[in-house]
């Protein structure tokens, strides 16, 4: 007889395991105090910021209208690479300069 446990045995002990330690997670948090002061402390505000600015920038950008019409723009421009592949690329492109920015 095997005794080694199947696929589905080991996939229902991960998720027992998984719920369980997201059980305690939420004991663990709910008993942490929160309340409306805390995003306005020094550690919160500043990222808060940050956020705001960039969002402002994108839209002050027009960065929106050209992520939207990417495919359309690769097809008029006659682009050699598929629309879609070059949108992807292009996503691909702002999230890395994004990180280097963060």
């Amino acid at each position: 007889m095997n005794a080694e446990p199947n696929f589905y045995q080991m996939m229902e002990v991960n998720w027992k395991m998984f719920f369980l330690q997201l059980k305690g997670t939420i004991d663990e948090n709910k008993k942490i105090q929160r309340s409306w002061k805390n995003m306005f402390t020094a550690a919160a505000w500043k990222p808060t910021q940050i956020a705001v600015l960039l969002m402002i920038f994108q839209q002050l950008a027009a960065i929106d209208a050209v992520m939207f019409y990417t495919v359309d723009i690769f097809r008029s421009a006659g682009s050699q690479i598929d629309e879609n592949l070059s949108a992807n690329i292009i996503g691909l492109v702002q999230v890395v300069s994004f990180k280097g920015f963060v």
